[in-house]
């Protein structure tokens, strides 16, 4: 059995528990379970690979089961790209290091999330600019306080 799957969209190979594509974020195609994933399969919405089917003996399925709607817990990912922008602004304006490190790193893990398949590629812009804004934000402030621990060593005899 095939350790990856192919892109119906943009043809890239995506590891078998990625429910994204990692280039386009087109959601992964629908198998049973069990089944090889093929190449250019139809991706409709609803059920991702490895999911049980209704037809898998022993499943029953949900009670309410909206196939629109991807299942619950599917994105452990809370959106943290969007997190780490609001703590490389914190981190520029006045926090510095105390935002900026936290920031880095809710961005690394949204970063992480992306490239393992478990949230969409589209998520990736905002989690690179609260990175480099996180970082960016620290080591300005970690400049600005040398300076001033250098200045009092100095005793102002600048």
């Amino acid at each position: 059995m095939s350790t990856d799957w192919q892109c119906p969209r943009c043809q890239a190979t995506n590891p078998v528990a990625a429910k994204f594509c990692g280039s386009c974020g087109a959601p992964a195609p629908i198998v049973a379970a069990g089944e090889p994933v093929p190449a250019a399969a139809a991706s409709p919405p609803g059920v991702y690979i490895g999911q049980p089917q209704v037809n898998t003996p022993g499943y029953a399925g949900p009670a309410a089961y909206n196939p629109a709607a991807p299942p619950a817990g599917d994105y452990p990912t809370k959106n943290y790209g969007f997190y780490a922008v609001g703590c490389a602004i914190l981190a520029l304006v006045c926090c510095g290091f105390v935002s900026g490190i936290p920031g880095m790193i809710l961005a690394k893990m949204q970063l992480d999330a992306i490239r393992d398949g478990r949230c969409p590629a589209t998520e990736k812009t905002m989690a690179l600019a609260g990175m480099w804004g996180c970082v960016i934000g620290t080591v300005v402030n970690g400049c600005g306080t040398m300076a001033v621990i250098f200045m009092m060593m100095m005793g102002g005899r600048m």
